[in-house]
């Protein structure tokens, strides 16, 4: 299972009629009358990660799990996002810099 550039896997697929379908700790969905679900998974580094897949009706619970992996576009657009990042801590780090050498020539002036 691939994601899309924003990291969103779609997950679908057949189970029992009605059961509750649980993915990862917090995506809960129902199966519908054909016993077919849908529920997105959204990455949040780009890495791959294995996702449980929990099937729960009248009592009975089953787990199975897949693998979302990030797409190539999710995973540039990160790379992209990290090092705008770093540019910008940067120029924080030198602008900070240069205000601290400007405030001890003012200090030196005045002493």
């Amino acid at each position: 299972m691939t994601t899309d550039s924003d990291g969103v896997a779609i997950i679908s697929e057949k189970t029992n009629t009605d059961a509750s379908v649980t993915t990862g700790i917090t995506h809960t969905t129902k199966a519908n009358l054909q016993g077919r679900f849908k529920v997105s998974y959204n990455l949040v580094s780009p890495k791959k990660k294995t996702v449980n897949i929990t099937v729960t009706k009248d009592g009975t619970t089953a787990t199975d799990s897949v693998i979302v992996k990030p797409s190539h576009r999710f995973i540039a657009k990160k790379n992209k996002l990290k090092i705008a990042s770093s540019k910008r801590e940067t120029a924080m780090k030198t602008s900070t810099s240069h205000s601290r050498t400007t405030v001890s020539n003012d200090v030196k002036e005045h002493l």
